[in-house]
């Protein structure tokens, strides 16, 4: 999944001013005649001036942020998903997803070609309660899954089953052997299965144009606060 991302001068600007006096010239009087003040010099003065507003170089401009992916298909993980969903019309999951753009961890996808992201809530399989899931669809590229292999086990996400082809990373579990978080990332084209999508229900679904070798990237933490 490609989840994308981003680099960053600086400018200076020299500035000088001039200027520029004229000198009067006083008239001798008549020893008798009343004494006049001289007339003013003539000044001239120089306009100041004004100081360009610095522009960032293209490498000083924050890099914008993905798209959000679709409502329909945050609808479709939390209440058509064959596990644990909600409960209700369209608004009322969505209200309970809470969906909104971004990535939880945008360093694991700094320099990635990012098409769109969204966070939302979803409920556990397995019981009660609740987990945060971001998601994040990456542009394909020959250091893209490295690059999310290094992240993940430069913060403790260590791989605990190979036997899927999106094989999922974990750091260490609770003591009493529950799921912490999790990663994983793979091109759609590893989600096989009687119903696995086409890449044009993808575009569909995820509301951007992907291909089946975009890069899906999840990541789940089961640590938030319940309730």
């Amino acid at each position: 999944m490609t989840w994308t991302t981003r680099r960053r001068h600086g400018i200076a600007i020299g500035l000088a001013a001039l200027a520029a006096m004229l000198a009067g010239c006083a008239t001798a009087q008549d020893p008798g005649a009343q004494e006049t003040s001289a007339s003013p010099s003539a000044a001239a003065s120089a306009s100041p001036t004004p100081t360009p507003t610095p522009t960032p170089s293209p490498s000083q401009e924050p890099a914008a942020e993905p798209a959000q992916c679709s409502d329909a298909y945050v609808v479709r993980q939390t209440s058509q998903n064959g596990f644990a969903n909600f409960q209700g019309s369209e608004q009322e999951v969505l209200a309970q997803a809470q969906p909104r753009g971004g990535f939880v961890h945008p360093d694991a996808l700094a320099s990635l070609d990012v098409l769109c992201a969204v966070t939302y809530l979803a409920p556990t399989s397995g019981g009660p309660g609740i987990v945060e899931i971001s998601v994040a669809f990456v542009a394909p590229g020959p250091e893209a899954e490295a690059q999310l292999a290094a992240w993940a086990s430069a913060n403790g996400y260590e791989p605990y089953d190979m036997s899927t082809p999106y094989a999922e990373r974990s750091q260490p579990a609770e003591a009493n052997g529950d799921t912490t978080r999790k990663i994983l990332f793979s091109p759609l084209s590893r989600f096989g299965g009687p119903d696995a999508l086409s890449a044009e229900e993808w575009s569909q679904l995820v509301g951007v144009p992907v291909t089946l070798d975009t890069l899906m990237v999840s990541h789940s933490d089961f640590t938030i606060p319940q309730g």
